[in-house]
């Protein structure tokens, strides 16, 4: 029965190596890919296509929802509210009168997109790749222990699970300031985002969890050898 369920440990281990090395395969390329075409945005000229998006919010309110009619209101108040939304400033609104409603239509900063933005968001995108790698390649090696392990408790499977722990740390950072930089470099100033990926930090804590749950299970089969 122990010699069977070691038996799937192990072939666990070997599919796991044979998709870890697929995936990164296709980490690779993704990230050749991008770089190559980061490069040919960043060297070609950077006129040669900007796209301009006209940056607008529409609101609308209902008066007659909260029992009110239009007279009830200071429409130059409301063409002097100012709002943030993306890291854009909303401002100027010009309202539209319909009913018992009215419509507000606010301006921002047009957003601009050249090719040399593009070649930078590339280049994002590739550390983002680039981190995963990183990840596959300690998973890789959790499996390639897992193939040849006798027992899923020995010290050398513990630290590789706690390995691809430690490995999903740049991952959290990572995923809290990406929104920034490409925030950034889209409106060309400085935009702070604070954002955190709570499903990374999930995934570590599971995967620490394993490595200590499994750190005990040695300890048990430990006094278990030494009893016998």
């Amino acid at each position: 029965m122990k010699e069977t369920a070691i038996k799937k440990i192990n072939s666990f281990g070997k599919i796991g190596c044979i998709i870890t090395n697929i995936a990164k395969v296709f980490l690779v390329l993704s990230m050749a890919l991008l770089i190559g075409f980061g490069i040919f945005c960043v060297v070609f000229p950077e006129d040669f296509l900007n796209i301009t998006f006209d940056t607008k919010a529409n609101i609308t309110v209902d008066m007659e929802a909260i029992g009110q009619t239009i007279d009830d209101i200071d429409e130059e108040k409301f063409k002097s509210v100012t709002f943030s939304a993306n890291g854009k400033e909303y401002g100027d609104g010009e309202i539209t009168v319909d009913g018992n409603k009215f419509m507000v239509d606010a301006k921002a900063d047009d957003l601009s997109f050249s090719f040399r933005k593009g070649g930078l968001i590339m280049f994002g995108t590739a550390i983002e790749v680039a981190v995963i790698f990183v990840v596959f390649i300690f998973v890789g090696r959790l499996c390639k222990a897992l193939r040849k392990c006798e027992t899923p408790f020995e010290e050398n499977v513990i630290n590789k699970i706690k390995a691809v722990g430690y490995s999903l740390i740049p991952m959290v950072v990572l995923s809290s300031i990406e929104e920034s930089i490409m925030g950034s470099i889209l409106s060309g100033g400085l935009t702070i985002y604070f954002n955190i990926e709570f499903q990374y930090i999930i995934i570590m804590a599971i995967v620490f969890a394993l490595a200590y749950i499994f750190n005990y299970g040695a300890m048990l089969q430990q006094e278990s050898d030494e009893t016998l």
